[in-house]
């Protein structure tokens, strides 16, 4: 990934969580989008 898709796909993720949600529920969605769609984290088993 490029820093400029990244920056992107920082950006659209940021748009898309502005509103909030539920803490509890959507915790592990908000982490695995960040790690797979920004971060490039494909296997998240994985230490």
């Amino acid at each position: 990934m490029t820093d400029a898709e990244q920056r992107e796909a920082a950006r659209q993720f940021a748009n898309k969580w502005k509103a909030g949600g539920d803490e509890k529920q959507d915790c592990h969605a908000f982490w695995i989008q960040l790690l797979q769609n920004v971060l490039g984290v494909h296997d998240k088993s994985e230490r």
